[in-house]
């Protein structure tokens, strides 16, 4: 019973406070996409050279095995 009571006024004391500390969200720009968080949506740009296939094929294969059984390289979903 005192586990109950005590979950009770938790809940009553720390419900409100925290839809109080919220910020309101600031009016949307016209033509500005926002989330459902209500954060403007961000773009990132990431510019790099495409590896050669000699390089992936040395990093696959300094990092995988080949089964014991079938010899192959094995993957996982």
């Amino acid at each position: 019973m005192r586990i109950v009571a005590f979950i009770v006024i938790a809940t009553v004391a720390l419900g409100p406070s925290s839809a109080i500390a919220q910020p309101a969200p600031p009016n949307q720009p016209a033509g500005q996409a926002r989330l459902i968080s209500g954060l403007p949506v961000e773009s990132v740009t990431v510019v790099a050279t495409k590896p050669s296939e000699e390089t992936i094929k040395n990093f696959v294969e300094t990092r995988a095995a080949p089964t014991r059984v079938l010899n192959k390289m094995a993957h996982s979903c």
